[in-house]
């Protein structure tokens, strides 16, 4: 695999969940509830990450899931300009991610 390729495979993977996050609280937003607006989902919701969806529903507000998205698009964006640090930004943005409050 080429350098990048899998940390350019994970960020899709974080930005598409990210995505689905937002779609969901932009819709309850509007006045849905939590089943209607996971039920708009498409493809939808396996049922076992419900559970952390809800969690991360009560834990991000819009701003922070927009703030992320940009995070995450210029995280892709950084590694495949600069293959040879990729790790590097990689690895400090999961860590940066998961000591986040």
């Amino acid at each position: 695999i080429a350098s990048g390729e899998q940390e350019i495979t994970l960020i899709r993977v974080l930005s598409n969940y990210v995505h689905r996050v937002y779609n969901v609280k932009i819709n309850m937003e509007y006045g849905q509830n939590f089943a209607e607006a996971i039920k708009s989902l498409k493809p939808p919701i396996f049922f076992k990450q419900k559970d952390y969806l809800a969690f991360h529903l009560n834990n991000w507000n819009i701003s922070s899931l927009k703030s992320l998205l940009v995070k995450i698009d210029n995280l892709e964006k950084s590694i495949k300009t600069n293959s040879l640090i990729s790790s590097v930004n990689f690895l400090r943005f999961f860590i940066l991610l998961l000591t986040a409050k």
